[in-house]
């Protein structure tokens, strides 16, 4: 039984400095030099949205972006539906907290040209007004308004 304590902790560094070393020749085969950067995931990147929004009102399938904490709000569903409604325009979250420079410049670009459409078609409060009543018709459909929320009228 005394062996055992004593070679016990001898297997156990014989193991584990032959674990480290044998990471460490593989780790150092690597060279770091030919690692190219790669191309960007981003799926907005290098896309032009105000191109893409007047294509996308010539061919009536516009949608206004919405992205990070206005992607949650519980409105939603009736400012998807009164703005498809009223200018027909649908109100698509694409992107949650996690977000991307290419993905808000994309975004932003697409939702000026939208604004300036409604604005000029509609009248300048026209979006807003939508977004309010919208806003009116969450609030009286739901027993509870959300609490905690900065950027929702309770």
């Amino acid at each position: 039984m005394k062996l055992f304590y004593w070679l016990m902790p001898l297997v156990i560094i014989f193991t584990v400095s032959g674990c480290t070393h044998g990471a460490n020749q593989r780790n150092s085969s690597i060279d770091n030099s030919t690692i190219k950067p790669e191309e960007p995931l981003d799926a907005y990147h290098g896309r032009d949205g105000a191109q893409e929004a007047i294509r996308d009102l010539q061919h009536k399938c516009a949608r206004y972006c919405i992205y990070g904490r206005s992607a949650g709000r519980p409105i939603l569903p009736e400012w998807n539906a009164l703005a498809k409604e009223r200018f027909d325009i649908n109100v698509e979250a694409i992107a949650g907290c996690l977000i991307s420079d290419e993905l808000v410049k994309y975004a932003n670009e697409y939702n000026r040209i939208l604004f300036d459409y409604v604005a000029k078609t509609f009248g300048p409060d026209a979006w807003q007004a939508c977004e309010i009543d919208a806003a009116k018709m969450s609030k009286s459909a739901s027993k509870k308004p959300a609490e905690g929320r900065a950027d929702y009228p309770n």
